[in-house]
């Protein structure tokens, strides 16, 4: 995995100014999880969720408690998760790329199909265009994101599979 000091510095001072709004855990996490499941229903199962909960209701993170928590359990996890290994983006990139491919493996047993990192992708760069200046997440700062995170995801799909391609031999 080969990043330019570019693409790392326009993630790196992109997710700094994302990381100074209030409650941003809460807020842009909510946001982001509320649009992966819009472009992912179908991980609402895997996410022990009713299939038919209404995410676009204003009332479901008040109503429904198991939404509530399992929302509140995604965004502090994937924006930790993020933010960790956005840190260590740098030099040392096969150490980031091994943690993928392990976290990759670990997602099997949570149900995650390969095609949520993509649509989990597309709901991060919405959430991040939405809550960053647009001189902040601009069309260079938007394709250093892309290419990060294609990067990323691209190394846990290869631990996903290779741990498929292991347990079906």
């Amino acid at each position: 995995m080969e990043l330019s000091f570019s693409t790392v510095s326009s993630v790196l001072d992109s997710w700094e100014k994302l990381r100074v709004h209030p409650n941003y855990e809460e807020t842009v996490g909510i946001q982001l999880f509320k649009n992966f499941l819009t472009l992912q229903p179908n991980a609402k199962l895997a996410l022990g969720l009713p299939r038919d909960l209404d995410i676009t209701s204003r009332g479901t993170m008040e109503g429904n408690r198991r939404f509530a928590k399992k929302a509140s359990y995604f965004m502090k996890f994937f924006l930790l998760m993020i933010g960790k290994v956005i840190d260590m983006l740098g030099p040392d990139m096969d150490t980031v790329e091994a943690i993928l491919l392990d976290l990759g493996q670990r997602h099997v047993r949570y149900g995650v199909q390969p095609e949520f990192y993509v649509s989990l992708g597309q709901a991060l760069m919405t959430t991040l265009e939405a809550n960053l200046k647009p001189q902040d997440f601009n069309e260079k700062t938007k394709a250093a994101w892309v290419e990060v995170y294609a990067a990323l995801s691209h190394s846990m799909i290869l631990g996903h599979n290779q741990l498929l391609k292991e347990t079906t031999g």
